[in-house]
């Protein structure tokens, strides 16, 4: 028996059976925390343990100038969500999480446990209790969270029907690779290597991973346009960038349930299914309509997580606004120059023209920091365009939006709902 379970035992007054379970509750950790604390100890490794269990059993090492500050709730949401997204990746591939927990995840419990101790906060310190609070706003569970990572993120929810959010995978990337940043790095190196056809393969590849989410195979992905089968290297290169062969785990009776709405694949809790989409157009479609289904192959391909998140449920918002523009008459350019606007708007003889950019932010105060400004299109009427569904949750969006901006110092932006923006090209006609 080493020192650290010595003391533990004494100071808990933990009964002969059953004493782990007593001990961990003593000190506000979860049983897993406690077996590591334990694997740490039988080692001699006992930096690894918090300072301030060790304070708790009087066995305090010396401090040297080495040992890490006090951990903050800024390292305990960094590391939850870390864990939270190498949990997810654990179910997707393998469809359950495996022991140990992901150890940032473990990491996150721990500081939250030293949080706790410290000061009496009612932070998560089990999965359990993670789980429960992830799906709610950052600012209910959070309140002393400050500083930049509470700037932009402060009503982020990590987990939606229990799944990560773009939140989440937005706030495990801060100082890592942003994964958003990558996919988009490996389109503009291919776009590049074709010279002046780049610009029809990105237009190309940006409709197909908003279209396709999930394909039956590398065929399918292959046909959906002609430069792809004319650069088969390049195609190649995207699909294994952007897919991933799809675990067996995912099919229900040897089908997948899809999205009528988006394609992407649905998540079952309980009895219901829901999309990932947070619009609820389309969880009211499914409702109605029910699921789309394909058979499951091992050849069935589906966009990585990252890919889903940043790419396709984005550019779902992208192509529905394109379509409604061009049903009232007016033309439209989607991801001009790569990218640098989503939408270049206009209709032969009439002088406006529109530059727009649309945003699927669910924090009105995230949007104005992380929007920089338009960088092009001066002659143009420029918008920001968010879906309707964000000002029914939030009607003061546009109000806090505006405010934002204006105390960050940033550019004056206007912002619409998409109906606004309808309504406006509708009045432009005439």
């Amino acid at each position: 028996m080493t020192e650290f379970e010595a003391r533990l035992i004494e100071k808990s007054g933990a009964p002969a059976v059953r004493w782990k379970s007593h001990a961990a509750a003593w000190m506000g950790v979860s049983r897993p925390t406690l077996n590591a604390y334990l694997a740490h100890a039988s080692i001699g490794n006992m930096e690894q343990i918090p300072e301030t269990i060790l304070e708790m059993l009087d066995i305090l090492p010396e401090r040297s100038a080495s040992q890490p500050m006090r951990p903050s709730i800024e390292e305990m949401v960094l590391s939850f969500s870390v864990g939270l997204v190498a949990l997810q990746d654990e179910i997707d591939t393998h469809g359950h999480p495996r022991a140990p927990y992901p150890a940032h995840l473990q990491r996150g419990l721990d500081v939250a446990s030293i949080l706790k101790c410290l000061d009496g906060s009612e932070y998560p310190v089990t999965l359990a209790d993670l789980l429960g609070v992830a799906g709610k706003p950052l600012y209910e569970w959070c309140p002393k969270l400050e500083g930049p990572l509470s700037d932009e993120f402060y009503a982020a929810r990590l987990l939606e029907n229990f799944e990560i959010t773009r939140d989440c995978l937005a706030i495990a990337e801060l100082g890592q690779q942003d994964s958003e940043h990558a996919f988009y790095q490996t389109v503009m190196d291919c776009c590049e290597e074709l010279g002046s056809a780049g610009q029809e393969l990105y237009e190309a590849w940006r409709r197909t991973v908003v279209e396709v989410p999930i394909a039956s195979g590398y065929t399918q992905l292959l046909g959906r346009h002609p430069i792809f089968m004319r650069q088969l290297g390049v195609a190649q290169r995207l699909i294994d960038t952007f897919y991933v062969r799809m675990p067996p785990v995912h099919a229900e009776s040897g089908k997948i349930l899809l999205c009528p709405s988006t394609g992407t694949r649905l998540l079952r809790v309980g009895g219901r299914l829901f999309t990932e989409l947070r619009d609820d157009s389309a969880q009211r479609m499914l409702d109605t309509q029910g699921p789309r289904t394909i058979d499951y192959t091992p050849d069935v391909l589906e966009l990585r997580r990252p890919a889903r998140l940043f790419w396709s449920l984005p550019g779902w918002h992208e192509i529905k606004l394109v379509d409604s523009v061009r049903q009232l008459g007016w033309e439209v350019d989607l991801w001009p120059k790569f990218d640098t606007v989503d939408l270049v708007i206009r209709k032969k003889g009439n002088a406006k023209r529109f530059a727009v950019d649309v945003k699927d932010h669910i924090s009105a105060q995230g949007l104005a920091r992380s929007f920089k400004r338009f960088k092009d299109y001066k002659t143009h009427i420029r918008f920001v365009v968010i879906p309707d569904y964000l000002k029914v949750l939030n009607p003061d969006y546009v109000k806090i939006f505006t405010r934002a901006r204006a105390s960050l110092g940033k550019e004056k932006v206007d912002l619409l709902t998409v109906s606004e923006l309808l309504k406006l090209l509708k009045k432009a006609e005439k």
